[in-house]
């Protein structure tokens, strides 16, 4: 009879296979080196002063989403705390997620352990011949393309976007209760990923970011 994951493992495996998906990027740099060169060329002549003021933001925002994002944490625990019925809802959708994801062919803990390997072994390439290469990475996306499939699939539902909206709702309210400024700091952890991401891609671009509006 196969064991069923506990909530530990099941949150562990949905942020291995998410490290996984992140993680493909590294290596599709690694793969085409000579393809990026030319569209790197125009951007010597970028001044090193901007580019260090742009480090500079980039630093000071995840700073500020680390704050934010300990403060939101501090007072979750206390509303769970507070409000057992919450950990019990949350263990629920979690278990509802993994049931999802284990229909829509999402791979298992011991399948995204040796994903993990491949990655590895992806990444450290050096003994590896050109052919056995481009082999193990065609094999490695291959698997990631599945997982993101499975993972939009689930997350696209409306059953379990009802269920997502409706805990995070009941979450939110409980953690209002303690302190009245969280709608106040979600929307200021969203403004700070959204600076981010914005900085990210005005940097894989060559360019300054626009600024955004109110800043």
């Amino acid at each position: 009879m196969k064991r069923k994951p506990t909530t530990r493992q099941t949150t562990t495996a949905i942020f291995t296979g998410a490290a996984l998906i992140a993680g493909t990027m590294a290596l599709q740099a690694q793969q085409a080196p000579a393809q990026q060169a030319p569209q790197q060329a125009p951007q010597q002549g970028a001044q090193p002063g901007a580019q260090t003021q742009e480090m500079g933001e980039a630093q000071r925002l995840q700073a500020r989403a680390q704050e934010i994002e300990a403060e939101l944490q501090q007072i979750a625990a206390q509303a769970e705390q507070d409000n057992p019925e919450l950990v019990e809802e949350r263990t629920a959708f979690i278990e509802m997620f993994e049931s999802r994801l284990e229909e829509e062919g999402y791979p298992s803990q011991e399948e995204q352990q040796q994903l993990q390997q491949m990655q590895m072994q992806l990444q450290n390439a050096q003994g590896l011949e050109d052919e056995e290469r481009q082999q193990l990475t065609m094999e490695f996306q291959q698997a990631i393309s599945e997982m993101r499939e499975a993972e939009e699939k689930v997350r696209n539902d409306p059953e379990f976007q009802a269920k997502q909206n409706e805990l995070i709702e009941a979450r939110t309210e409980a953690m209002t209760e303690i302190n009245p400024e969280v709608p106040a700091l979600e929307r200021e952890r969203e403004e700070v990923f959204t600076q981010l991401s914005a900085l990210m891609q005005a940097q894989q671009q060559g360019g300054a970011p626009q600024q955004q509006p109110g800043n």
